[in-house]
């Protein structure tokens, strides 16, 4: 795989703001596992010393209205939509559960060097048993009550505004979720609302 140069967009929750790096990443051409909307490909982050963090790259495969710009928005709402659910799992570990939650720092890469300037969500790899435990429509996939226990707290946690599901990932190190909002604005597509 090839070095290119790219840009790292990450999103802080507690600031509501976006940062962005120049990085260096090698990503594979090849995706190693695809999903219903996206495509995940083995990545690297490169640093100054030749090191390589092992992550993800996941490109959206389905056309949306508005073409490419709106597949780039969908990326920020995907990594926006992560990080808020990283905080509030932040405060849920603040209760002291039995088993605390965490959700893996996502964020925009912008391929700069590539023509249109495709961007993708990244993440690091998570080595495991990958299970969904709840999903977009109230379904539960698991027994454990550590993934229900923290959706339920994040509707408490935010006064009935918003409902983190679609939790999935290896053991409480979670990925790719979903917010439902009460008014059903902001975190993209999957906000499903009230309905949700």
């Amino acid at each position: 795989m090839p070095y290119e140069r790219a840009l790292k967009h990450s999103y802080h929750a507690n600031s509501d703001r976006w940062s962005k790096a120049t990085v260096l990443v090698e990503v594979d051409a090849r995706p190693f596992s695809e999903g219903s909307l996206r495509r995940a490909h083995k990545m690297y982050e490169v640093d100054e010393r030749g090191g390589r963090v092992a992550s993800v790259a996941k490109f959206s495969k389905i056309k949306v209205e508005g073409g490419l710009r709106a597949q780039r928005e969908q990326c920020f709402n995907d990594v926006k939509t992560q990080m808020v659910a990283e905080a509030i799992a932040q405060e849920y570990n603040r209760k002291k559960p039995t088993h605390k939650v965490a959700f893996v720092s996502a964020y925009v890469l912008e391929l700069s060097e590539r023509l249109d300037r495709p961007c993708c969500t990244c993440e690091p790899y998570l080595e495991g048993a990958y299970k969904k435990h709840n999903n977009n429509y109230g379904d539960v996939g698991t027994l454990r009550d550590t993934p229900q226990a923290f959706s339920h707290f994040s509707y408490e946690h935010s006064r009935r505004k918003l409902l983190v599901c679609d939790i999935q990932g290896v053991a409480d190190f979670y990925t790719d979720p979903q917010i439902h909002t009460a008014d059903g604005r902001g975190f993209g597509l999957g906000n499903l609302g009230e309905n949700g």
